[in-house]
């Protein structure tokens, strides 16, 4: 059992039950919240993108600069867990390698971020223009289909008809 309250303070002032807090606490770790634990976020982040990545078979390489940003600002109330569950939604709606903000839950993606220039460092963190996103993800998708254009287009959600004119509008044979 984890909880955010302290249980003893709960029990003297006759709010929690002592039978019960005695069933509970055989051992006791105090853990600072995850605000207070700035430097642990990026880890924390690295590890639950590894996890689910794995679990989900994608090759989700990392986190573009301006989810990191957001992840950075937000205060964690549910802490770990909290991320956690940021980390595994993000990995299931990414469609590229990098999760960016429009990947993280509605709460967190309405957060306000800083607008990207596109320059050299921006493409380099994975904020590159929607037309360069649109024609990776194509070829992503097709990659990972094996040319099948029909599973390409399953895989993006998109039809088939739809892929054959963002391919050609793309250049991808």
């Amino acid at each position: 059992a984890a909880t955010h309250r302290d249980l003893r303070a709960s029990v003297a002032d006759s709010r929690f039950r002592e039978d019960l807090f005695y069933r509970l606490t055989m051992v006791e770790l105090p853990l600072p919240n995850l605000l207070d634990r700035e430097g642990d976020l990026p880890l924390l982040t690295r590890f639950f993108v590894h996890k689910f990545a794995t679990q989900y078979n994608k090759e989700i390489q990392g986190l573009t600069n301006r989810a990191q940003i957001v992840l950075a600002r937000h205060k964690w109330p549910g802490n770990v867990r909290e991320l956690e569950n940021v980390i595994g939604h993000a990995c299931i709606m990414v469609m590229g390698t990098m999760i960016d903000v429009a990947d993280l839950p509605t709460y967190l993606s309405k957060l306000p971020v800083p607008a990207g220039d596109h320059d050299e460092e921006s493409i380099q963190a994975g904020m590159v223009p929607l037309e360069e996103q649109e024609k990776r993800l194509l070829t992503e998708a097709l990659r990972k289909a094996n040319g099948n254009q029909s599973e390409a287009a399953r895989l993006l959600r998109i039809s088939r008809d739809t892929l054959r004119y963002r391919m050609k509008k793309h250049g991808i044979a």
